[in-house]
Formats: structure tokens, sequence, C-alpha cells
């Protein structure tokens, strides 16, 4: 990647007297409840106070898990979990847990802000149900309607983090820098780069994609530019019955020719192919 430099945001997000509520739904195996830990590092090295809880239940790779953060200037009575219209922030990790019942009902239309991965994964359950899963706009729609969407910000952070880092597990924190950069976070930018460096964890790469991050905010042209294309590729051509040999042997692969060759010439391509598969 190219050295670049981003400025900071002009303002950070206010810390009401009340505090402020992050929400961080996301899929298990991808780093929620770091994000959150570095977050409530954060804060602590900027002197504030916070508590935290992150509910992973079953969450193992591709599970549900939420983290809820609480930043106060002073010490914090309240229950550590966010309730209904509450959030001031959803960080949403992972699009489909970002609009489950249990964490849409944390926002509130004139309170909550969202920045959302936008990218859709499907998730366990959805895999063993074997529902459908459809395209991003819907699930916009519905999570606009209950947040501040004039000020919400959508990110491909999956494809843009995968192809420029190489790697899932710089997603979240690429999506933490997009926050950031919005003004949407109380915290300050070294105290974040302070908690990455203690967490010692990949960190050139996690600095790296905390700065891409609030690059992609200032200057999205410039992200978009480094990324491959996303033009179709030509199929490329496949020798069937070398790639049989090679899998077994010449008997394997004649045995397989034997049996396409034995069949109607309308239907001869398609047996070829999936007797290959």
């Amino acid at each position: 990647l190219p050295d670049t430099a981003v400025a900071d945001p002009a303002t950070i997000a206010p810390l009401p007297e009340r505090g402020y509520r992050i929400v961080i739904p996301g899929i298990g195996g991808t780093g929620v409840v770091t994000i959150s830990a570095l977050l409530a590092t954060a804060a602590t090295i900027d002197g504030l106070h916070v508590q935290s809880l992150d509910q992973t239940g079953l969450a193992q790779k591709g599970g549900a898990v939420v983290s809820h953060l609480h930043v106060s200037r002073t010490p914090i009575l309240a229950a550590a979990q966010t309730n209904s219209a509450n959030a001031d922030l959803i960080l949403g990790c992972d699009l489909l847990g970002a609009i489950a019942p249990s964490n849409l009902k944390t926002a509130h239309p004139e309170r909550t802000v969202a920045v959302v991965n936008s990218d859709v994964t499907p998730t366990s359950f959805s895999i063993r149900q074997r529902l459908p899963i459809l395209g991003p706009e819907s699930q916009v729609v519905q999570l606009n309607g209950a947040t501040r969407a004039s000020a919400n910000l959508y990110v491909d952070a999956t494809r843009i983090a995968e192809s420029l880092f190489g790697s899932h597990l710089a997603v979240n924190v690429f999506l933490l820098g997009v926050a950031f950069q919005a003004g949407y976070l109380p915290i300050s930018r070294p105290a974040i780069e302070t908690a990455l460096r203690l967490n010692a964890v990949d960190l050139d790469r996690n600095l790296a994609a905390f700065l891409w991050g609030r690059q992609w905010v200032a200057d999205r042209a410039q992200v978009e530019s480094l990324l491959p294309s996303t033009a179709p590729s030509a199929p490329r051509e496949i020798d069937r019955f070398a790639e049989l040999t090679a899998y077994q042997n010449r008997a394997y692969a004649l045995e397989w020719q034997r049996f396409v060759e034995a069949q109607p010439a309308e239907i001869r391509p398609v047996v070829a192919k999936y007797l290959y598969k």
C-alpha cells in the first residue's frame, strides 16, 4: 500500500452527561470482542469510565455475537447492557446482526447512528436452515428506519479490507477507522492507536487497517483505486480427461469418457460437466 496520511476529523462524538453507548453486533471469530476491548482500553487511556458486556452465548465461528460498551466522564452506575432506544452508535460488523431484533431495539431514530459493514455474511443458522440470503438493500431500509438514516454509513468493509490486507481479521479494525473518522466515537485517535499497540497482535496490519478505514471516509476514490477489478474473468477451459487421469488414473478417465459418449448429443455437455464434478 502507498504511504498515506489522514487529518483527524474536525470533531469527535460529544460525550453527554448520561454517557455514550455503543452496540457492536457481529459474527464470532472475526474479532468483535477484541474491538470492544480495544475501545474500552482506549477510553480508559483517555481518562474515561467504561463498562462493557460481551454476549457470546454459543457464538463460535459463524455464530452471532454482540458487545455493549458504555463510556462516561463520571463513574457509571447504570447497567452495562444497552436497553431499548438507548444506543448512540451501532457499529455493525455484520449487517444481519445489526438488524437482529434484540440489537435493533436499542436504536432510536433521533439518537442512534449506524456505521455498518454492508457485506451480507450468512450465519451458521441461516446455512443450516437453508434460508435465502438476499442483497443488503432490504436490511439497509430496515436499519435506516430505526436510526438517523441521513447520518448512517454503509461500507463493504469485507471486500475492501480483505483486498487490501488479505485477511478477514482486518475487517473490523478497518470499520473502526471508518467510525472514528466519521466523528462517531468519543475517543481520541492517539488513545485508539495506543490500545492497538498494547494489544500487540498483528500490530502493523491493524494500525494500517485503522488508517485506511479513516482514509475511506476522507477519500473513498483513492481507496477504491487500490482494489483489484471486479470485472468477471473468462471461465477457464478444463481438460476433464486429463484432470480425472491426474486425480486417479487413465482407466478412471476412460470410464467417465465412455459414459459421456453413450449419452444423447443434446445432453452430453451437461452430463460431461456434472459427472466430472
